[in-house]
């Protein structure tokens, strides 16, 4: 890894149970053609095995580049995330999650752009779901350049996934630890309706390693993710950023995304 020239970004993964996905994570940012500077494993007080594969990852890759934090009780993945976002160092904050990966050019990709238009104070890219193993193949350049997201464009529907996301280390605005189900979606949303710039690139840079809907896990239980979407946006609507037009118009296309989602996970089973 001392070969590798280092980049100003801090890495936080959110770990929860994980050790048996963890290293593929951490090894996906190992491997990135850009190292960040900083990998910090946020513990969610797992009570299993995970804090021995953190610290033996640790041991591996060098407590100079690896930080472990362990929160005294679960918090959720939103605690995990703002836990690892004080801790950070760098400039930009990158998030990945502890059984996703990472395309090798992710950050040196991102970061790039982002260092040529400092105006933007977050972006996105796709991501592409894969088996348990990813060959990835080389990006050429000149790269594809990201897209300005518009504040309508966010609120029809959730363009970025946490492990695509890299912001700027000084936004104010934070995850909200009181939400377990679309946490993600109102720290995006808060950011964008508050006048700030954010853009998407359009090739695949992060590979999920479960289904979107109908997985394990949190994204599981379809219903209990669409009611966290609709309180992303009575969030919205109680602090001002959206108005009562504009929530009674996304409760109606919410739901009607919800019904469509059902009856896909249904037919697929």
């Amino acid at each position: 890894m001392s070969e590798i020239r280092r980049t100003n970004v801090s890495v936080v993964i959110p770990c929860y149970r994980c050790e048996e996905t963890i290293r593929r994570a951490v090894e996906s940012v190992a491997l990135q053609s850009e190292l960040p500077s900083q990998l910090i494993l946020v513990d969610d007080h797992s009570g299993d095995g995970t804090l021995d594969s953190l610290r033996k990852l640790q041991r591996i890759y060098g407590n100079n580049w690896v930080k472990i934090i362990c929160l005294s009780q679960n918090c959720g993945a939103a605690e995990a995330r703002n836990a690892g976002w004080a801790a950070a160092t760098q400039h930009y904050i990158a998030f990945l999650d502890a059984d996703d990966s990472w395309h090798p050019q992710k950050i040196e990709i991102q970061r790039g752009w982002m260092d040529a238009h400092p105006d933007v104070v977050m972006t996105g890219h796709a991501s592409t779901v894969e088996g348990a193993m990813v060959k990835s193949r080389p990006i050429a350049k000149p790269y594809a350049p990201a897209v300005p997201v518009s504040p309508a464009m966010l609120l029809i529907s959730n363009r970025f996934s946490t492990p695509t996301i890299m912001l700027r280390r000084e936004i104010t605005h934070r995850f909200d630890g009181s939400k377990r189900r679309g946490e993600d979606y109102l720290l995006w949303l808060e950011i964008i309706l508050s006048k700030n710039k954010v853009a998407r690139f359009p090739m695949n840079l992060a590979y999920i390693h479960k289904a979107r809907f109908g997985a394990g896990g949190l994204s599981g239980d379809l219903f209990l993710m669409q009611i966290g979407e609709i309180d992303v946006y009575r969030k919205l609507l109680s602090t001002g950023l959206l108005g009562r037009g504009g929530y009674a118009l996304l409760w109606l296309s919410s739901w009607a995304k919800y019904v469509r989602r059902v009856v896909v996970s249904k037919l697929a089973d």
